[in-house]
């Protein structure tokens, strides 16, 4: 990027911040720019996790803005009934859960996408094993012997030979017992191990409360916290003078964090998750996704354009639903680069509003592009101690 645009952008930034309307702008300008930057800042992750369910949506327009697309997943037991000895696809015949060839494809034809639109990037791919209710199987393979977690492992890697893959990511859903926790930490150790050898990538995706040892975080590449679905404990009230109820609260997940980093996880290891879907303030087991809330608000819009996207840059209630605005994943994002993180994660693009024309990658996730941009844009050219 030339000096010339660097100090453009710049300019630009500090434009935003006084004149919040046109943000918009400037986004797509910093969007545009994002796979420049991330050139000389390839460190800094901004990864997606797409459900099985969720192939309808435009992953190509997403893969624009990802360094990291996740592809959300099998089960350990169909790994270990499938890949065990040898090497096919998984398709739906005779069940497994639940990706299949065609999902497969899919990010395929988006890594290609990425690749003739952003010549000089790349975008990882990676399958997560496991999940919430797709992680049977996984007590028995970290409670197993060596053998059956060797033969594990080898199924995993030839299962990222068949598929192209880039690495797994790890998320075992449900740990019933001190032991069985254990064993994953084990696990996770002995998983690095095999599949650095191959060149694969090995993240793991954890709840707030899950702090790993630091000899075990230093082995995983990245450790995907999961800063979303966090019980509300006091917080500082809001305009209305009521108290914060958001599921999500940057001060939630800054105190998650920083617990992570005092246990001994350097900050570069962690990426932070920002969700896509609202929580009720009254009954958090009521939950819509961001793209039906903002459906929402424009009902009564007749068109649809750059002004309406602005006009809902900083709503982050509807109807009585708490969710993040686009000023809020940029203030996450803020607070992720200055902390030296390792990057974010959105859980999960099928559920961000994708506007023709105006956000075609996700509102919130092209939101999280540019302030990745323009954050970087500033620490490149600003010592740090005059920031």
């Amino acid at each position: 990027m030339s000096i010339a645009m660097k100090f453009i952008l710049l300019v630009l930034a500090i434009i935003t911040s006084l004149y919040p309307r046109l943000r918009l702008v400037v986004s797509a300008t910093a969007a545009d720019d994002a796979d420049v930057v991330a050139d000389n800042n390839s460190s800094f992750v901004v990864a997606g996790y797409l459900p099985d369910y969720r192939g309808y949506i435009n992953v190509n327009s997403t893969a624009i803005h990802l360094t990291d697309l996740m592809l959300f997943s099998l089960t350990p037991e169909s790994i270990l009934r499938r890949y065990s000895d040898v090497n096919t696809l998984l398709t739906n015949q005779g069940g497994g859960c639940c990706l299949t060839s065609e999902h497969f494809d899919l990010t395929r034809k988006a890594r290609s996408y990425k690749k003739e639109h952003q010549p000089r990037k790349n975008i990882r791919i990676l399958v997560t094993i496991g999940g919430g209710g797709r992680s049977n199987g996984f007590k028995e393979l970290v409670t197993g012997g060596a053998k059956v977690q060797r033969q594990f492992i080898k199924a995993l890697v030839d299962l990222c030979r068949d598929e192209v893959l880039d690495g797994i990511d790890f998320d075992f859903e449900g740990i019933q017992s001190l032991e069985e926790w254990k064993a994953y930490l084990a696990f996770l150790s002995v998983a690095s191990t095999y599949l650095h050898r191959e060149n694969l990538f090995i993240t793991v995706a954890l709840h707030p409360g899950q702090l790993l040892p630091t000899e075990v975080c230093q082995r995983v590449d990245r450790v995907h916290v999961m800063t979303y679905d966090m019980m509300p404990s006091p917080q500082p009230k809001n305009s209305d003078n009521k108290p914060n109820n958001h599921h999500a609260s940057i001060h939630s997940a800054q105190a998650a964090l920083e617990n992570f980093i005092r246990n001994g996880c350097h900050p570069s290891k962690l990426v932070m998750g920002i969700p896509a879907y609202a929580r009720h303030e009254e009954n958090m087991g009521l939950v819509r996704a961001y793209s039906e809330v903002v459906d929402d608000m424009l009902r009564d819009y007749d068109d649809i354009s750059a002004d309406i996207k602005t006009t809902i840059q900083s709503i982050r209630s509807w109807d009585g639903y708490l969710f993040d605005s686009p000023d809020d994943v940029r203030e996450k994002v803020n607070y992720a680069t200055q902390m030296g993180l390792g990057g974010i994660f959105i859980w999960e693009l099928g559920q961000d509003k994708q506007l023709a024309g105006i956000a075609e990658g996700g509102i919130l996730l092209e939101e999280a592009a540019a302030a990745v941009a323009n954050s970087l844009i500033i620490s490149d050219d600003v010592p740090g101690d005059e920031l």
